[in-house]
């Protein structure tokens, strides 16, 4: 569990310091990534903290939200 929160907090960080125009990118990325201890964390544990960290640089809820989903949903399809 210990790694996988730090796992969240990293991705976390890479959206708040990626550079305007690519912030999305980053959250779709981050998504993915984190999806694999979606297990560990709880996939609506994730999903709030990379929306949390989208909204702090200037993202939408909403494109934040789609973002984050469709990023998490690739990853789960990707595992089957």
């Amino acid at each position: 569990k210990a790694y996988a929160d730090v796992a969240l907090n990293r991705e976390c960080e890479k959206v708040q310091t990626a550079s305007e125009g690519m912030r999305n990118n980053q959250v779709y990325e981050s998504a993915v990534k984190l999806a694999k201890y979606s297990d560990i964390l709880g996939t609506e544990w994730i999903r709030t903290r990379l929306i949390a960290a989208a909204n702090s640089v200037g993202l939408g809820m909403m494109e934040a939200s789609k973002t984050v989903n469709s990023g998490l949903n690739r990853a789960l399809i990707r595992s089957v």
